[in-house]
């Protein structure tokens, strides 16, 4: 009896000790600058840090993302932004492999927001009752994601 009960509760404990997918991950095949939004200053080896009033704003490349926010504590992170060159081709990519589901879609001058949630990322904002925790702009060929929002400038 207790090997079943230890079989049972063998998946429940992986799950907590699983490490979080963020958007590190989702990007990680890109070539382009990822951006974290932290109350947590952390003099990170190749980064550049921007102190902005309580955020600072740690900037690295997308292959450096990983890193960076393993040395970062989960809990001051408040944002994450990746920016990369793609096309509307590569959009449709990540919100299919990203399993997004899009609540809003806008398109101002040339620039294209989709406003979406995505299973894969906890964190989320509420607007009109509805969780959206991924924000992607797509302005001529540049593709910039952020999680839960963009909070960074395009």
């Amino acid at each position: 009896m207790k090997k079943y009960i230890s079989l049972l509760f063998l998946p429940l404990v992986l799950i907590f000790l699983a490490p979080e997918y963020t958007l590190a991950d989702a990007v990680i095949n890109y070539n382009g600058t990822f951006s974290v939004y932290t109350y947590q200053y952390a003099e990170i080896e190749n980064t550049d840090i921007i102190k902005n009033g309580k955020i600072n704003i740690i900037n690295c490349s997308i292959e450096n993302s990983k890193s960076v926010l393993s040395k970062l504590d989960k809990a001051s992170i408040k944002g994450l932004s990746a920016k990369f060159v793609g096309d509307s081709n590569e959009l449709s990519n990540i919100i299919k492999n990203l399993d997004i589901t899009e609540i809003s879609r806008e398109q101002t001058n040339k620039i294209t927001f989709i406003y979406g949630y995505s299973p894969l990322f906890s964190q989320f904002v509420e607007y009109a009752n509805k969780k959206i925790n991924v924000q992607i702009a797509l302005l001529d060929n540049t593709i910039n994601i952020g999680v839960p929002l963009i909070l960074g400038s395009i």
